[in-house]
């Protein structure tokens, strides 16, 4: 079975991901129009650098009042305070489509183990407490953290990580021992 950090590097969700980076972009350079088009009726140009945005006069002899500036102000705030929310609405869009995909992915792993070890039924819960530990601290499977990630293969094929040790800690077994058929209190044997 693929490793599930590949799952998410694949053409699917890079397709997913670059439409809504597109989607998100559209609309941003809509109401970067609409503020270019507002403002020159205001008696302004949009200038957009690195930095920011910033009105130049189109008219430099022209006398601006204080009003249109404070107008011309408010309208740059309004745009950049839609396109914040734009950006916050994408994040959380990108984030359930990674979500989505670590939890159809993971309950195909966890499945599998379930089948596997279908004997042991206390093994059930374990591997559901790992499934819900997994959703729960999903930031730490599906960061891209490349040098960890290459660290991680071998011991957990599943993992995209960013605490290899916090990770590997967490679902760690010792030992799995069946005492149901003896009798009496069971001696350990501990050499020094």
């Amino acid at each position: 079975m693929e490793e599930l950090p590949t799952k998410f590097e694949s053409l699917e969700m890079k397709k997913l991901r670059q439409e809504v980076l597109k989607e998100l972009e559209e609309k941003k350079f809509f109401l970067i129009r609409e503020l270019e088009e507002e403002v020159k009726e205001l008696g302004f140009e949009v200038s957009m650098s690195d930095t920011g945005l910033s009105f130049l006069p189109i008219d430099e002899e022209a006398d601006i009042s204080a009003d249109t500036l404070k107008a011309t102000t408010s309208l740059a705030k309004l745009v950049i305070e839609e396109i914040h929310v734009l950006e916050e609405k994408a994040e959380v869009l990108l984030e359930n489509i990674i979500m989505d995909k670590l939890i159809y992915e993971l309950s195909l792993l966890i499945k599998s183990l379930k089948v596997k070890y279908r004997h042991y039924e206390e093994l059930d819960e374990y591997f559901d407490d790992i499934f819900d530990d997994i959703v729960d601290n999903a930031q730490l499977f599906t960061d891209s953290q490349a040098t960890e990630v290459e660290a991680l293969k071998g011991i957990i094929p599943i993992v995209r990580a960013k605490g290899l040790d916090d990770i590997v800690k967490r679902y760690e077994v010792n030992v799995l021992v069946d005492n149901e058929d003896l009798e009496g209190a069971t001696t350990p044997l501990v050499r020094s």
